[in-house]
């Protein structure tokens, strides 16, 4: 369900026929400024996960978020698919937001993002829709509506298979001395930091989930180690094992994704799952230009 709410119109030769959309992670946002001529500029910030992110905090970060690329012009809609906007309370929360700041907002538009990803991908029939990128989430689309397979519970209980997951699996196994010396080497070295400056950082971060995900580059380079195509191998088999299986639908096996991790692993996606019957249908790294051919 979409949250959508109206602001007083206003006389239509002082408005302009602008749309603003945002694919919003929990690391960053990105967003499609659609003006009036048909231009379309585009530009990425910082993210929020609204789910946990109190309203003042919600209402400082689009302002300092938009600011720069919007200033005072009116905005004739706003569509925006967010990481926790899953209920009708945080759906209010942020679309309340747009209509608090100084930015002259018509209609506010709010989605999950999970969605969003629906609608950048739009498959032509039933299809799974997935997010892996700081976070994890998987939907079956049957053409017109989603339902929701398994709960991803946030980086401390799932998210298996996300950004976050990896970079938690990596640094348990690195810091307990699981990995060859010479790969140990590197990563410190790559770091920056000592075991114990890791610890302190990651327990005082104030978005662990980030934190967490900034690790998987570290993987990415060195996917090429045995160890590591072995730990991503066997993240993205529990991702398929408790977010895609529990609802498989007879006869649908196509799965396309949206995220940055989906993307860069997506080699190794692609092969779990195989190993299912499932095909990967495309990948996503950025489903905002997506979006924008969809809402026109």
């Amino acid at each position: 369900m979409k949250w959508q709410s109206r602001a007083p119109q206003m006389p239509i030769n002082h408005r302009i026929m602008t749309k603003l959309i945002a694919d919003c992670g929990s690391s960053k946002c990105d967003w499609a400024l659609v003006l009036e001529s048909g231009e379309t500029v585009y530009f990425e910030t910082s993210g929020k996960n609204a789910l946990l992110t109190e309203a003042a905090e919600l209402r400082y970060w689009l302002t300092a978020s938009l600011e720069k690329h919007v200033d005072t012009m009116p905005i004739r809609k706003v569509y925006f698919y967010g990481a926790g906007c899953l209920s009708e309370g945080i759906q209010k929360k942020v679309a309340d937001a747009f209509h608090s700041q100084v930015f002259e907002v018509d209609e506010v538009t709010v989605d999950s993002d999970i969605m969003g990803a629906v609608y950048a991908h739009h498959p032509p029939g039933p299809a799974y829709i997935g997010i892996l990128g700081t976070g994890a989430n998987m939907v079956y689309y049957d053409g017109a509506q989603i339902d929701r397979l398994c709960p991803s519970l946030g980086y401390i209980l799932g998210d298996e298979g996300s950004g976050a997951d990896l970079g938690k699996a990596l640094i348990k196994k690195m810091l307990r001395g699981a990995f060859s010396q010479k790969l140990e080497h590197h990563f410190f070295q790559w770091i920056g930091k000592s075991s114990n400056d890791i610890i302190t950082t990651l327990y005082q971060h104030p978005a662990p989930n980030q934190y967490l995900a900034k690790l998987t580059p570290f993987i990415y380079k060195n996917i090429h180690e045995p160890s590591l195509k072995k730990l991503v191998m066997s993240r993205l088999n529990k991702y398929v094992r408790y977010h895609l299986l529990p609802g498989r639908k007879r006869g649908v096996n196509r799965v396309y994704f949206v995220g940055g991790v989906a993307h860069a692993f997506h080699n190794q996606l692609k092969q779990v799952l195989e190993e299912y019957d499932f095909t990967l249908s495309g990948v996503l790294p950025k489903p905002i230009q997506g979006l924008v051919s969809y809402l026109r």
